[in-house]
C-alpha cells in the first residue's frame, strides 16, 4: 500500500511564496495546495484537514488569526493540522498574542526560500 501524501495548506497573498513552497516541496513527500486569495483559502479549509497550514499573518481581505477564528467558529480547525504563521518581520508581542492560542509556530518568510529549512519548520514538531 502506497503512503499517503502529507498535505500542506499555503494561504498567502504574495504569489512568490505561494510558488516558492511548492517548488520547495515537490518530490519531497509532501501535497501542496496554495491559495492567493485568503476567502478561497479559508473556504477550502472548511472541508480540508492538511497535515500544516502556512498561513500569512497579514493579508488584505482576512488576516491570519482571523481565518483561525473562523475555522475555530466552524469546528474546523482540527487538532491534527499545525500552523506555521509567516511574516517578513516578527510579529509584535500584542499581534502574535493572537495566534499563541491556536498553538501556532511563527516562521519568517526567507525560511520558504530553503528547502531544508522549509522541511526542517514543517516536520518540527515545535
Amino acid at each position: 500500500m502506497k503512503d499517503e501524501a502529507k498535505q500542506l495548506v499555503v494561504i498567502d497573498d504574495d504569489a512568490a511564496i505561494c510558488g516558492m513552497v511548492r517548488r520547495n516541496l515537490r518530490g519531497t513527500g509532501w501535497e501542496v495546495t496554495s491559495f492567493e486569495n485568503e476567502l478561497e483559502g479559508l473556504e477550502y479549509l472548511t472541508s480540508h484537514e492538511p497535515n500544516v497550514l502556512l498561513i500569512d499573518i497579514r493579508m488584505p481581505r482576512m488576516d491570519g488569526d482571523q481565518i483561525l477564528e473562523e475555522l475555530r467558529a466552524a469546528n474546523k480547525l482540527f487538532s491534527r493540522t499545525r500552523v506555521l504563521v509567516t511574516s517578513s518581520v516578527p510579529p509584535p508581542s500584542a499581534i502574535w498574542r493572537n495566534f499563541e492560542k491556536f498553538a501556532a509556530r511563527f516562521i519568517l518568510k526567507d525560511v520558504v526560500v530553503s528547502k531544508t529549512k522549509l522541511l526542517a519548520s514543517i516536520d518540527s514538531p515545535n
